[in-house]
């Protein structure tokens, strides 16, 4: 299923390491995962940092999206593939939508083989320590380290998108799932920390690689009944990290919230007869 980052071979597991038949050798981490990351200095971070990994688990453990994994599994269940099916999740951050969705589609007759992959080492690690029945690694989005041709269902939940990486590992009658945030998404959030409010972009993906079959918005609102809460929803949020002093403050004091939430839904399948 792994393929070596370095030269495309497969990966072969043995004990402790993943190894090629060029000689390429990737080491199993304690937790359970493989950095298949080129480029990767010692010490170097990349994606999401450990504060706002840990944010996170925090607030998806709360069910507080939950309704994503139910849309998700809908989704899966109309298309009526094959029950012996290959998940792979491109950007799967700390692994709570991987581990949620792969629970529900077993619990409904599903023989799943999940994968979860992520640029984050602190979230992968994260990941793979709570979550033993699924596979997670290390790697880029833009150079996908799986066979081609291996998923049935590759999922982007909040993540970057790689046409052509998401081309090649997807199956012919495989389904690309995509989920965005509608343009109201946590918009009552914003309204209490910045002074200029600006609905969310529509979703941007558009390519001649792919069809899209199907779009939805599943639209709520969302109470946060502590002030540990919301920090946590921001510091999750890509917000955090471009927030000045002045609105820092004013998050600061939010000690309650309700904010309309929303998720875009898209399908695609591959076209047909692409080189």
């Amino acid at each position: 299923m792994f393929v070596c980052p370095k030269c495309g071979l497969p990966l072969n597991n043995f004990e402790r390491i993943f190894k090629c038949p060029n000689g390429h050798c990737y080491d199993i981490s304690s937790q359970g995962y493989v950095n298949l990351l080129l480029g990767n200095k010692k010490n170097a971070v990349h994606g999401d940092n450990k504060l706002m990994v840990s944010a996170r688990r925090r607030f998806l453990s709360l069910g507080n999206y939950a309704v994503i994994i139910q849309k998700l599994f809908y989704i899966i269940e109309s298309f009526g593939l094959n029950k012996n099916l290959i998940l792979i999740d491109a950007g799967c951050g700390e692994g709570y939508y991987t581990n949620a969705l792969t629970a529900m589609l077993d619990a409904a007759g599903y023989n799943i083989s999940a994968y979860g992959l992520d640029v984050s080492k602190e979230a992968v690690a994260l990941a793979s320590k709570t979550y033993k029945n699924i596979s997670f690694v290390v790697g880029s989005v833009n150079a996908l380290p799986f066979s081609d041709n291996s998923a049935d269902i590759l999922l982007s939940v909040f993540a970057p998108i790689s046409e052509k990486e998401f081309f090649r590992i997807l199956k012919g009658e495989g389904i690309l799932i995509t989920v965005s945030p509608s343009p109201r998404h946590l918009y009552g959030l914003k309204e209490m920390v910045y002074d200029k409010v600006y609905e969310n972009p529509p979703p941007k993906f558009a390519s001649p690689l792919f069809n899209k079959v199907e779009e939805e918005s599943v639209l709520s609102d969302m109470t946060l009944s502590s002030p540990e809460q919301v920090n946590d929803l921001f510091t999750m949020t890509p917000y955090f990290y471009k927030t000045g002093a002045k609105e820092q403050k004013k998050l600061q004091s939010i000690s309650s919230l309700t904010t309309e939430i929303g998720f875009v839904f898209c399908v695609y399948k591959k076209q047909p007869y692409v080189g």
